[in-house]
């Protein structure tokens, strides 16, 4: 349908957890926390993308995101001082040296097996929601889909993500925390700081949206890129950062 309307819009990324609380064992359920109901919920999480142009709105593809296994957890660094007295006492220099090499190397192996790629039990590797998003992003361009922009939300503002839009020839926008630092006037100050750099009488007010915008050309990891405040927001979401490549 999109292909036929011809239409230039943009993409959305986002994921949604489908409770199932009456349910027992279905495909790709486990519990994950519920951020609306701020509680765990035994359901499914599903990485989708949606194309938009404002007026009309529509699914295109979308992902089940599945728990992996546990990571083995590294050993704790031997007890020193009193501690280490109640437990193992330890006299001899050389055997103290030789047991924190040894707790070394095996924190070293046990980082090493969980940055590994897991697979699950159905034999598929496991991904995370980043992973499904750019897989998704990825298919849908290759398919000829018409859109300029991307966006998303904090979560999917990752340095491989960025990369990929960027390489892709989307512009995009997305959500930033205010305590989020980035490199303004060679300073690496707070996204809030940069924010109260300019009195908000200097901001341009917009009477579309009810609120005053102003913004700022921040250096985020290695890109340039423009950030946007905004203040008195009348909205249901009290966005106040948003950060874009364009």
């Amino acid at each position: 349908m999109v292909e036929a309307l011809g239409i230039e819009g943009y993409l959305i990324i986002d994921d949604v957890l489908i409770p199932k609380p009456f349910a027992s064992k279905i495909a790709f359920c486990f519990w994950d926390h519920d951020h609306s109901l701020r509680r765990h919920t035994f359901g499914q999480r599903i990485v989708f993308i949606v194309w938009s142009n404002g007026f009309l709105t529509t699914r295109l593809l979308f992902a089940f995101w599945q728990k992996g296994p546990k990571a083995p957890q590294p050993k704790r660094r031997p007890k020193r001082g009193r501690a280490a007295a109640r437990g193992r006492k330890i006299t001899d220099f050389s055997q103290r040296g030789k047991l924190r090499r040894a707790t070394y190397k095996a924190r070293r192996k046990a980082l090493k097996r969980a940055k590994r790629r897991v697979r699950l039990s159905s034999g598929v590797h496991q991904r995370s929601k980043n992973q499904l998003a750019r897989i998704l992003v990825w298919k849908l361009v290759r398919r000829g889909i018409r859109a300029k922009f991307i966006l998303f939300d904090n979560w999917y503002a990752s340095k491989e993500n960025l990369a990929l839009f960027e390489r892709l020839g989307l512009y995009w926008v997305s959500r930033t925390k205010e305590n989020a630092k980035v490199y303004f006037q060679e300073q690496r100050l707070s996204v809030r700081s940069v924010g109260a750099q300019i009195k908000k009488a200097n901001y341009h007010y917009y009477s579309t949206v009810g609120a005053r915008v102003r913004s700022f050309e921040v250096e985020l990891g290695d890109r340039l890129v423009r950030r946007t405040v905004i203040k008195d927001d009348t909205a249901p979401e009290t966005a106040s950062h948003q950060v874009s490549d364009n």
